[in-house]
């Protein structure tokens, strides 16, 4: 399996404290998971055959929704993202957006090259966040995609075009 065990560490506590916590302190957080054969079902019939299709190339989604209007919620998906910046060799940020939703991508670094690739990404807007953790046979340009088709290169803060 792709998935970094660290995040799905995080995932299942997530879910475990939003089973456990209060309406008040739990209201609207969601925990939800998207395996390859839910995927397979949402692909149109046409494609279904096709090696090139996005949602074929999908193994799981992982996505954690949370309101960030309850300060317990906002300090649980701060600590999630802050763990992904700090984490040890786990992953490295490959673009950030910032405006009315702030999008955050990371790529998971330990993988072997016919393996599948691992991205972390956080959405933020005022009331919300979002976690999906997609492993698959893709590329950032398809996460691009995923997130908005519209997204122009030039938007894009690239860590590593920063650098050079």
């Amino acid at each position: 399996m792709a998935q970094t065990k660290e995040f799905l560490q995080w995932y299942q506590n997530t879910r475990h404290r939003i089973e456990r916590a209060s309406e008040q302190d739990a209201g609207g957080a969601e925990v939800v998971q998207f395996p390859a054969e839910l995927l397979r079902t949402l692909t149109p019939k046409e494609h279904q055959g096709d090696n090139n299709n996005l949602l074929g190339r999908i193994q799981v989604i992982y996505q954690m929704k949370l309101k960030l209007a309850t300060s317990v919620q906002r300090s649980w998906y701060s600590s999630i993202k802050r763990w992904a910046s700090y984490a040890p060799g786990l992953y490295e940020q490959r673009m950030a957006i910032d405006g009315n939703t702030s999008i955050v991508v990371f790529e998971a670094t330990k993988r072997r090259s016919k393996e599948p690739a691992e991205f972390l990404i956080f959405l933020e807007s005022k009331e919300k966040g979002v976690v999906c953790d997609i492993v698959g046979y893709i590329t950032l340009n398809d996460v691009i995609t995923m997130l908005s088709p519209e997204l122009k290169r030039e938007h894009i803060k690239n860590p590593m075009e920063q650098m050079q």
